[in-house]
C-alpha cells in the first residue's frame, strides 16, 4: 500500500508547490540511481525554501558526467539513495509535486520510493510543460528554449537545482495568464492537462534576463 499524501484545497496563491527536478544515472528507474536531487518551495508566488543535495551511487557513466557535470567524486559521501528519498519527501511534505516533464521526475522517483520499500509518493502532480503549452506560445518548450525566450539565466542546465528554479519561473510566468475559474492547487492540476488555453492572446516577449541563482 502507497504512502498516501493529501493536498489540502486552498486557492492557488496560498498553495504549496514544490517544484523538482532530478539528474540520473540512468533512464530507467528500474536500473538506475538519482545522482542529484534539486527542489523549491513555492507558496504565494515565491520561493519559500529549498533543497538540493548530491546522492550517493555506486557509478557515474561518462556520458552522465559529459550532460551534467557531475562526476563519482562530487557523490560518493552524499547520502545514499534511501537516505536522500527520506529527506526529499519530508520535504515536500503535501505539496503539489511540480516538474518539467513531471512524468518523469514522479515515476523516476516513485520507482526507488518502492524499491527501497518506502511507499509511492501520492502527492498531486503537474507538468509545467503542460501548463506553458496553454498559458503563452512558444514554437518548442523545452527547458533550454524557454530559457532562452523567457530571459531565464540558468546557472547550470542539467543541474538538478538550478533546472528547478528554471520550472518556477516557467510556473510562475504561466500563472500570470490562468483563467479566473482557476481558484485553487486542484483546479491548476486539472487546467494544465484540460483542453483549455489562453495562449494564443499571451505570447511572452522575452523579458529582463532573470537569475536563477544569487
Amino acid at each position: 500500500m502507497g504512502f498516501k499524501l493529501k493536498t489540502f484545497f486552498c486557492s492557488y496563491e496560498e498553495q504549496k508547490f514544490c517544484v523538482i527536478d532530478i539528474e540520473t544515472n540512468g533512464s530507467k528507474p528500474t536500473k538506475a540511481d538519482v545522482i542529484e536531487i534539486g527542489a523549491v518551495m513555492v507558496q504565494n508566488w515565491e520561493i519559500v525554501d529549498h533543497f538540493d543535495t548530491f546522492v550517493y551511487a555506486d557509478e557515474v557513466p561518462e556520458y552522465i558526467t559529459k550532460i551534467t557535470g557531475i562526476t563519482y567524486d562530487d557523490i560518493q559521501n552524499a547520502p545514499s539513495q534511501k537516505e536522500a528519498l527520506l529527506m526529499l519527501r519530508a520535504f515536500i511534505g503535501d505539496a503539489i509535486f511540480v516538474a518539467h516533464n513531471v512524468k518523469f521526475d514522479y515515476s523516476f522517483l516513485n520507482t526507488l520510493y518502492n524499491k527501497y520499500g518506502l511507499g509511492s509518493i501520492g502527492n498531486q502532480r503537474f507538468c509545467t510543460i503542460d501548463l506553458a503549452r496553454r498559458s503563452f506560445e512558444s514554437p518548442r518548450y523545452g527547458l533550454a528554449y524557454l530559457n532562452e525566450i523567457l530571459g531565464i539565466e540558468a546557472a547550470n542546465h542539467h543541474r538538478a537545482y538550478s533546472d528547478a528554479l528554471s520550472a518556477y519561473i516557467v510556473m510562475k510566468k504561466s500563472f500570470e495568464t490562468l483563467p479566473d475559474y482557476v481558484k485553487s492547487g486542484d483546479d491548476v492540476v486539472k487546467f494544465s492537462t484540460s483542453n483549455c488555453t489562453t495562449r494564443k492572446q499571451n505570447t511572452p516577449k522575452e523579458t529582463p534576463r532573470t537569475p536563477t541563482h544569487t
